[in-house]
């Protein structure tokens, strides 16, 4: 069921890109006939995972896609507060620099009207924004911010409050990279075409970027997010860049899907991180990450590629319970960084002695060392996860050691009976071989000793009889050595 859920998602996030390289905004979440613009729409070749264009219908959207389909989302220039971050004029497909400069100088002027100059002073000693961006706005900048309202032919915000950009559609690449948001800062229910960037961007409250559609780019790099983040539900089909950035308290990503390239490299999570039913279909890397509270990645999908915690610093209530992880590789190279990645986290959940998330990664390191490794150098790792998943199973040797005797017992029943008799006699034969069987498999307590020398003359008479002794002699302790090993793995105490 994950993995059938996992490909659907991955169909829709690549049909995104099959259109021109973005999606078009009118036809899939607006809710206009989206079986027929699914169906009917980009170019014949296929989508991967034997879906083609075709074959992706409204019903493999699932529930969540139908119901974001169905809100009413307005221009993005229709919302005050985006008027007021872009009043001097929108980005177009490409990022203008000088454009943003301008933005980002109205925006910190028109912060400087409602706050007095201590205040201001305070936000610069905590690194908020720099000295030049508390300076309210000088005549010739009064001038071209009036003239930039009338253009805009809009109402902004009279006075600051929450900072409210939901359910809008942004076709245009969105930057508020620099800016500083002294107060709640919410983005909900919106679809945006363009590139969404928060580079270097500091909000001083709640950030809430929740049931979102991001097309291209995210960026959120060097950024400082003091209050809550909430970042449920929200789609990012394209590339995501959470690196060097800081939550200082709670931050939640559940029911996210991320389709491209993720990277949280360097990020701190001061406060609880929960990842719970969240999907990655690509990459993704939490590398020198430090995690200082919580962290839940249960029920999270891990659809290519496995997550790379390398230098990471893990908080000891670490959950990944439910997890689908990424199939193991059929090619070495890529097996090779598959096994890396499992042996990182092994030696996390070592330092953190859980022992049980520890064997779980061990058992999958061990799974991609036997791709590494290739025929026939792998053939005893792979007999050994068969028959012992990997010294975890107590059920499958405990089940074999059963086998081995019963199947002794078959055998040598009929050696020791061979003559016939009454029915007595036939069942003390019967009941000589199982004692015989179960002594050859345990042999080293010493049940043999109490085998009478009529039987043990006439065991030695029969080759099909010595050469069952010898095959019970050794898989007995073998399966009963996998047998003790996987309870002490499993209920070690350290």
């Amino acid at each position: 069921m994950c993995m059938t859920s996992v490909h659907n998602v991955y169909d829709i996030c690549r049909y995104r890109f099959a259109v021109n390289g973005r999606a078009d905004l009118g036809q899939v979440w607006r809710g206009v006939k989206v079986d027929q613009d699914l169906a009917g729409r980009g170019p014949g070749s296929g989508l991967g995972r034997g879906k083609t264009l075709g074959t992706v219908r409204a019903a493999d959207l699932g529930d969540e896609y139908l119901e974001k389909s169905e809100i009413e989302r307005r221009p993005a220039s229709e919302n005050p507060w985006y008027v007021l971050m872009t009043i001097a004029g929108e980005q177009g497909d490409r990022f203008d620099r000088e454009l943003h400069a301008r933005n980002r100088r109205f925006w910190h002027g028109w912060l400087a009207k409602h706050f007095s100059h201590d205040v201001m002073m305070g936000f610069v000693n905590e690194g908020y924004i720099t000295v030049a961006d508390i300076d309210p706005l000088n005549g010739p900048e009064t001038t071209a911010w009036s003239d930039a309202v009338k253009s805009r032919n809009s109402k902004i915000p009279s006075k600051l409050g929450s900072i409210k950009l939901n359910s809008l559609v942004f076709d245009n690449y969105f930057s508020m990279a620099g800016f500083f948001i002294p107060k709640n800062f919410y983005i909900q229910d919106c679809v945006f075409g363009g590139f969404l960037e928060l580079q270097d961007t500091m909000v001083d409250g709640y950030l809430s970027i929740r049931g979102c559609r991001v097309d291209r780019v995210f960026s959120m790099e060097r950024s400082c997010i003091s209050g809550v983040g909430n970042f449920t539900g929200t789609e990012f089909s394209g590339h995501v860049e959470v690196k060097n950035s800081q939550f200082l308290m709670d931050v939640a990503f559940d029911d996210s899907i991320f389709c491209g390239p993720t990277n949280f490299d360097g990020t701190t999570f001061k406060g609880e991180a929960h990842f719970k039913s969240v999907r990655f279909l690509d990459y993704v890397g939490f590398n020198n990450c430090d995690f200082g509270n919580s962290t839940s990645f249960d029920s999270a999908t891990f659809g290519e590629s496995v997550p790379t915690f390398y230098n990471a610093k893990l908080h000891e209530d670490t959950e990944w319970n439910g997890i689908v992880w990424p199939l193991t590789s059929n090619s070495p190279s890529k097996a090779r960084w598959q096994r890396r990645a499992y042996e990182r986290l092994k030696l996390l959940m070592d330092n953190l002695r859980k022992s049980h998330d520890e064997q779980m990664f061990h058992r999958m390191e061990l799974r991609c060392r036997e791709v590494e490794d290739g025929f026939p150098r792998n053939v005893p790792s792979q007999l050994y996860g068969m028959l012992a998943e990997y010294g975890w199973s107590f059920a499958r040797p405990g089940i074999a050691l059963g086998l081995v005797v019963m199947l002794g017992w078959l055998v040598l029943g009929p050696v020791l009976c061979w003559g016939g008799g009454t029915a007595a006699e036939v069942s003390a034969c019967s009941f000589r071989g199982l004692y015989v069987s179960v002594s050859n498999t345990f042999g080293f307590l010493g049940l043999w000793r109490l085998i009478p020398d009529a039987v043990d003359l006439a065991l030695q008479a029969s080759v099909l009889a010595m050469i069952v002794k010898v095959v019970q002699a050794v898989l007995g302790p073998v399966f009963l050595f996998f047998v003790l090993l996987a309870l002490r793995n499993r209920y070690r105490m350290r």
